[in-house]
């Protein structure tokens, strides 16, 4: 379930004191989450948009300014992005923008277009913490299929574990309440 950074995340927030240093070679004080993105984005040579930390029991990401304690870096993993996500096409339409760089659109089975990074985008605030099992057109309310969020997001492995945590979470959550528990 975890990917080889997310074992090496687990690793440092388990072994590393509060001034980092030692597995990943962080270099300051990493006090909270933002602190703690921004040093693994250098480390790792990733953009911040790209690297996102969540908790694994309740598959919400958590926000920068949320400080690392014992509960946090128990509950903790790391989502990477797929970096090459805008320069697939995958059978989508290349549309150009204002300033001439190329954006992805990607058809949905309802016929809307839209591009990865805002599907994704979509997903991250629509489905963490609530009840849903589905995603829908925000346009005509079309359920979007699993497997196509998946390919048209381009989703990195790290993404589809987080999409499949969400749901298994929201799923469960879903049930709890239906069972009146």
């Amino acid at each position: 379930m975890f990917s080889d950074v997310d074992i090496i995340l687990q690793g440092f927030l388990r072994n590393a004191p509060r001034k980092q240093g030692a597995i990943l070679g962080l270099t300051g004080d990493v006090e909270s989450i933002g602190d703690l993105r921004e040093q693994l984005c250098k480390k790792l040579d990733y953009q911040v948009e790209l690297l996102w930390i969540f908790n694994i029991e309740n598959a919400n990401i958590y926000e920068d300014d949320v400080m690392m304690n014992k509960s946090t870096k128990a509950s903790c993993s790391l989502m990477l992005g797929n970096k090459m996500r805008a320069e697939c096409s995958n059978e989508d339409i290349r549309k150009y923008n204002k300033s001439n760089k190329s954006a992805v659109k990607c058809r949905m089975e309802c016929d809307h277009l839209t591009d990865a990074e805002t599907l994704l985008k979509l997903i991250r605030d629509t489905l963490p913490g609530t009840e849903y099992t589905e995603l829908k057109c925000p346009l005509c309310s079309v359920v979007w299929k699993k497997r196509h969020l998946i390919e048209k997001c381009h989703m990195s492995e790290d993404e589809r574990i987080f999409f499949n945590r969400v749901l298994e979470v929201n799923r469960k959550t879903k049930d709890l309440k239906r069972e009146g528990k």
